[in-house]
């Protein structure tokens, strides 16, 4: 609905201090997918430029979209051109389709077209690429290889925690336990009581890895019942 984007934009505005408005026309959920929303929008191009409309008028922010390269099958060339039309701040271009959810490989090669359609449509409209990045070396060479303007990082922070630090490659296991202890208490600090102590659990997964012991503490963690449990064990 155009008119509930623009009088929530509008709300935003006068009551955050965020720098943009960035819509979700990409995630791929089955349930949301449903009802028309997100990556539904696919399929309503009309409606979709309606919405960035609406959003924009609602606001003085930068009215940025996340996206996906289509619905069954790729129509990234035909769907970034209509998006184009209505002049987003930026378009973050996900090379997956709806159906393909999280699976199989992003195709950077779909993310090419939409640049090299927006160089020669609106060249000042930037396109940034997300899919299947793991390290912020692999991100600098889709940079060179495509002509994107920017990477959007998804699920790569959660293989690696100190993707935006390239000096740290070797990361030792006593930076791991000290990074799982301070995002431990952070998380207590902030959340607690109201957030669930095993949402951290996920996060433990990752910092628990790539170390001769890993696994058996992986497998102590995920026992745990609470905070002080977790500080006990790591002194």
């Amino acid at each position: 609905n155009p008119e509930i984007y623009h009088n929530i934009a509008k709300y935003i505005t006068e009551n955050y201090d965020f720098d943009g408005i960035d819509i979700n026309m990409g995630c791929p959920v089955k349930k949301v997918f449903k009802i028309g929303a997100c990556s539904a929008l696919i399929g309503e191009p009309e409606r979709a430029k309606e919405i960035i409309l609406a959003t924009k008028e609602g606001t003085h922010l930068p009215v940025s979209v996340k996206t996906r390269t289509g619905i069954k099958e790729h129509i990234t060339e035909n769907w970034i051109a209509n998006l184009l039309e209505v002049d987003p701040a930026a378009i973050i271009l996900h090379g997956r389709t709806q159906r393909m959810q999280s699976d199989g490989d992003a195709s950077w090669e779909e993310i090419a077209k939409a640049v090299q359609l927006k160089n020669s449509l609106k060249p000042h409209i930037p396109v940034h690429g997300n899919g299947d990045v793991m390290s912020y070396q692999q991100g600098l060479d889709r940079v060179n290889q495509t002509g994107v303007n920017g990477v959007m990082i998804g699920r790569g922070i959660f293989h690696n925690p100190w993707f935006f630090n390239p000096e740290k490659e070797d990361i030792s296991m006593e930076d791991r336990i000290a990074k799982l202890l301070e995002h431990t208490r952070l998380f207590e600090q902030t959340w607690s009581p109201h957030k669930n102590f095993n949402i951290l659990k996920r996060f433990y997964k990752i910092y628990l890895n790539s170390f001769p012991g890993a696994a058996k503490m992986r497998a102590d963690v995920m026992e745990m019942k609470g905070y002080d449990e977790v500080y006990s064990y790591f002194k």
